[in-house]
């Protein structure tokens, strides 16, 4: 299920996948961090994960800069990554990232990655400015009723990029922060929600300020 969903309440941007970006006669520069779980009764360091980075074109989209993996301190190191809006995604079994981690990268930068467990995802509420939330629901013969446990993921609009990721609470809440806007790429990004037994929510989003979005779900 597709649809198009303009949000009067501030948000944009345009996701489209691009093959890698040119860096022969570019400056180049490094973004390194640590990728970080944070937990009720503190932070913890993921070793392992796996980090990428995609570079935002204006007017095109993104693609896709570098990869690497953490080390044994959570540690990364991206490469080559030329001047440009950079957003850094990491994944790590059983974690999910609620929050986009962007960049300006105009010289090397610092960049750290927070990530929560999906049963943290409901009592760890991480903020930042663009966001959208809203509530995951279905529509009964008693009336509007939550769904509570659905995948909600943010990235590039009809591509496999995904920049940021959470599952709803038992009041059927979402959060999802610091999202990338530039108002030259609307129409970029996408939201989908997908939980068993459903039909998927796929919706074009726009990106400008922070926005409630509430999305329905259809059983099978």
């Amino acid at each position: 299920m597709r649809r198009l969903c303009v949000v009067t309440v501030l948000m944009g941007l345009t996701l489209a996948c691009g093959g890698s970006p040119t860096t022969s006669s570019a400056t180049v520069f490094s973004v390194s961090g640590t990728v970080i779980e944070r937990t009720p009764t503190g932070d913890r360091t993921v070793a392992g994960a796996t980090v990428r980075a995609w570079v935002q074109e204006a007017g095109h989209g993104y693609a896709l800069a570098q990869g690497a993996t953490t080390d044994a301190m959570g540690r990364y190191t991206l490469a080559n990554v030329p001047a440009s809006v950079v957003v850094v995604g990491a994944s790590s079994s059983g974690l999910l990232q609620p929050c986009v981690a962007t960049a300006t990268v105009t010289r090397d930068a610092a960049l750290n990655v927070t990530l929560v467990s999906s049963a943290n995802a409901s009592i760890l509420t991480l903020s930042g400015s663009p966001s959208f939330s809203g509530v995951v629901f279905q529509t009964t013969p008693n009336g509007p009723q939550t769904i509570a446990g659905a995948m909600v993921s943010f990235g590039a609009s009809g591509g496999d990029l995904t920049f940021a990721n959470t599952v709803s609470d038992s009041n059927g809440h979402y959060t999802l922060c610091t999202l990338p806007s530039d108002p030259s790429l609307q129409w970029a990004h996408e939201i989908v929600v997908d939980k068993t037994g459903f039909s998927s929510a796929d919706i074009d989003v726009a990106v400008i300020g922070d926005a409630q979005l509430n999305i329905e779900l259809k059983q099978q």
